[in-house]
C-alpha cells in the first residue's frame, strides 16, 4: 500500500508536469505531508470489479485544492472566476488505480493538453514504478465531474444552469466563454480500453 501511493505521488507529479505545472506552482513548505509529499485532494467517484481486474477513479476537486491552504496547489481561499477555470480546465481531472486479485498493476492519469483542447494519460507501472505516456482521442475542456462540480461553485451571472444530459455533449458558457463538456462515461471506455490493450493486469 505504501509503495503504491509513493508511486501515486510520482504520477501526480509526472501529470502536473505534463499539464505545465512548474516547480514554481506546487509550494515548497505548504501543501506536503509528513513525508514531503506534495498534497493534491481527492475524492472517489467509482468503482467496479470484473473477473480480471478491479478499477477505482478518483476526482480531483478544484474546491479542495484551489482553495484549501493544506493544498499543494492552492490559490486563494477566495479565487476568482479566471482561476477556477484555470484550474479547471487545466489541471488533471482523474486518476485511475488498477488491483488484481488486492494488488495494485497499475496507476492512470488523464492529463489536458494543448490548453484544454486534448488529452493524454500518465501510465504507471506499480510493480516497477516505470512510466509512460499515451495519447487519447478525448475531446472537451471540461470534465463532467468539473461541470458539477462548478455548477454548484459558481454563483451570480456566471453560473451555468444548463442540465447536464451524460449521453450528449454539453456546452458551457462560463463569462463569456464556451466549454465543452467532456462526459465521464468517456473517459471510463477509452480507460477501460487501454488496460486491456496494453495488458496493464499481467
Amino acid at each position: 500500500m505504501i509503495k503504491a501511493m509513493r508511486i501515486l505521488v510520482l504520477m501526480l507529479l509526472a501529470s502536473l508536469v505534463a499539464t505545465g505545472c512548474s516547480t514554481m506552482d506546487v509550494a515548497p513548505e505548504r501543501g506536503m505531508d509528513q513525508n514531503g509529499n506534495p498534497v493534491f485532494n481527492s475524492i472517489q467517484i467509482y468503482e467496479q470489479s470484473n473477473e480480471e481486474y478491479d478499477l477505482v477513479a478518483g476526482y480531483y476537486t478544484i474546491g479542495g485544492n484551489i482553495a484549501n491552504p493544506e493544498s499543494s496547489v492552492f490559490v486563494s481561499i477566495d479565487p476568482t472566476i479566471a482561476e477556477i477555470m484555470d484550474f479547471a480546465t487545466g489541471r488533471p481531472s482523474y486518476f485511475f488505480v488498477v488491483h488484481k486479485r488486492r494488488i495494485t498493476k497499475a496507476l492512470l492519469s488523464l492529463n489536458p493538453i494543448n490548453g484544454g483542447r486534448g488529452y493524454n494519460y500518465t501510465l504507471v507501472d506499480a510493480e516497477t514504478g516505470t512510466a509512460e505516456r499515451a495519447p487519447s482521442k478525448l475531446r472537451g475542456s471540461l470534465t463532467e465531474h468539473r461541470y458539477k462540480e462548478l455548477t454548484g461553485a459558481l454563483t451570480g451571472p456566471e453560473k451555468d444552469t444548463i442540465e447536464f444530459k451524460a449521453d450528449e455533449a454539453v456546452g458551457v458558457p462560463v463569462n463569456g466563454v464556451y466549454y465543452l463538456v467532456l462526459p465521464f462515461e468517456d473517459v471510463l471506455n477509452e480507460v477501460t480500453g487501454i488496460i486491456e490493450e496494453r495488458m496493464l493486469i499481467q
